[in-house]
């Protein structure tokens, strides 16, 4: 203070002795009870999250996490369902977005294949939306459950730049960090989704106790092939300004990255167990007569790049819309993907593909 009046504090610096002209005015407790209640609200919190960390950490069972999918992600449970519930082998799996599961009938493939000669059981495995990271999850589940020959994986004209939204519902936290999280810009918001499912499943396993989870009844193939009844697709009504293309394509140049840091693991894990990796390019209609913004040679470095024939690219009638294949397409991509297969497995080099 002033000439005339000081200011002591006590030892702990809790409290205020103010005094004006050498007589005390007051004792005033400042910081007493700010420091009381920021101790009470520090341990409040930190309990809070040993007990939230506790929960999220527990182990889950697998089908209690599938449990929890709904909508378009019901999907991803029929994939699992397949590779671990179903006895039938699966030797060549189409691994994707969208795109495949749309556009390649497996069960077509298969009976070409052996109509040829050629017995190999061929299983749809691709669901909606993209995210490589689930592609490498389903391949770990594949490879850790079944023995396939061949793995054949959709790019598209890009890489898509980040994770995909289903995997925190499913995964372990090993498989959250499975990559290079940091290039991924989904990752936050994921690691939050994870860390809540795994509370919601956790409480909800500690309340159902020991009951009995109800038993998955898998399907064979998972082809989904789509009818349109409406107004056929036309390319004009998707097509983009030249200006805008170009803007989009080097957008999608750098963000690519992640993508494809997680198609190099993928291929390292198969080969790491003797198992044959090709690329489909099912790209949208607009990229499917020209190769992909990301360099092509990418991807022939790492294996053949299989393309769909100029009779379907070309031809509006064989599309849903401007990224799927409707029913038609797909029935005739079928016979292209089956003589390709055959001659993929007997280690040969299918005809049409980008060197």
């Amino acid at each position: 203070m002033g000439p005339n009046g000081y200011c002591l504090w006590d030892g702990d610096g809790d409290v205020a002795d103010i005094h004006l002209g050498g007589f005390p005015i007051f004792v005033f407790p400042i910081l007493a009870p700010l420091k009381f209640l920021m101790n009470m609200l520090l341990s409040f919190l930190g309990g809070l999250l040993l007990i939230v960390m506790f929960i999220a950490f527990l182990p889950v069972p697998e089908q209690v996490r599938y449990e929890s999918l709904s909508n378009d992600a019901i999907r991803i449970k029929e994939i699992h369902e397949r590779i671990v519930a179903n006895p039938k082998p699966i030797d060549v799996a189409f691994i994707g977005t969208s795109h495949t599961w749309n556009g390649v009938s497996d069960s077509e493939i298969e009976s070409l294949l052996s109509t040829a000669g050629t017995s190999v059981a061929v299983a749809n495995l691709a669901s909606s939306w993209p995210g490589r990271d689930i592609n490498l999850f389903l391949i770990k589940q594949l490879l850790r459950h079944k023995n396939p020959r061949l793995i054949i994986l959709e790019i598209q004209e890009h890489e898509y730049r980040g994770g995909h939204g289903v995997l925190p519902y499913v995964a372990n936290l090993s498989d959250m960090f499975c990559c290079r999280f940091f290039l991924d810009p989904h990752f936050p918001r994921n690691f939050l989704s994870y860390l809540k499912r795994q509370t919601l499943n956790s409480l909800t396993l500690i309340l159902r106790g020991g009951s009995e989870l109800v038993g998955a009844d898998p399907a064979d193939f998972g082809w989904m092939p789509l009818t349109r009844t409406g107004r056929p697709f036309h390319p004009a009504l998707s097509s983009n300004t030249p200006s805008i293309t170009r803007v989009k394509e080097l957008g999608y140049v750098a963000t690519s990255a992640y993508g494809l840091d997680v198609v190099r693991r993928i291929v390292r894990l198969a080969r790491e167990r003797r198992v044959d990796v090709a690329f489909l390019y099912l790209p949208e209609f607009a990229y499917a007569n020209k190769p992909p913004v990301v360099s092509i040679r990418y991807y022939t470095e790492l294996g053949p790049v299989l393309r769909i024939p100029a009779t379907i690219s070309k031809d509006p009638t064989m599309w849903f819309d401007k990224a799927h294949l409707n029913l038609d397409g797909s029935k005739l991509l079928a016979f292209k993907l089956a003589a390709d297969v055959q001659t993929l497995l007997n280690l040969g080099k299918p005809n049409d593909i980008w060197n």
